[in-house]
């Protein structure tokens, strides 16, 4: 069922979205150890040329995407969202598997 469902949302998102969020995603997990949507959103959200979609479900899908192609893992961790949009509900904490700071 969720299957089916993030491959809708991936079906229907705006490719140049999707695009440019996975580019955030890689940059993200390049500067940071752990990160969660959240930091990923910020950064989107302070672009103002920044590609949209019409549902951000289909953010899912490009964090798949992401732990597929090396960049982090999820962990067993979750954070409340700061997003309002998200109703401050619990979301995913991924392990960044190519950031290049040094651990505090």
């Amino acid at each position: 069922m969720k299957a089916s469902a993030m491959a809708r949302s991936e079906a229907h998102a705006n490719e140049a979205w999707s695009r440019y969020m996975l580019d955030l995603v890689r940059a993200t997990c390049l500067s940071r150890h752990v990160l969660s949507s959240d930091d990923v959103f910020a950064l989107a959200d302070s672009d103002a040329a920044a590609p949209t979609t019409h549902d951000t479900r289909a953010f899912g899908p490009v964090m798949r995407r992401a732990a597929l192609l090396g960049y982090c893992k999820r962990t067993n961790y979750t954070v409340c969202s700061v997003r309002e949009s998200n109703h401050y509900r619990p979301i995913a904490v991924w392990e960044s598997l190519i950031c290049r700071q040094e651990a505090a």
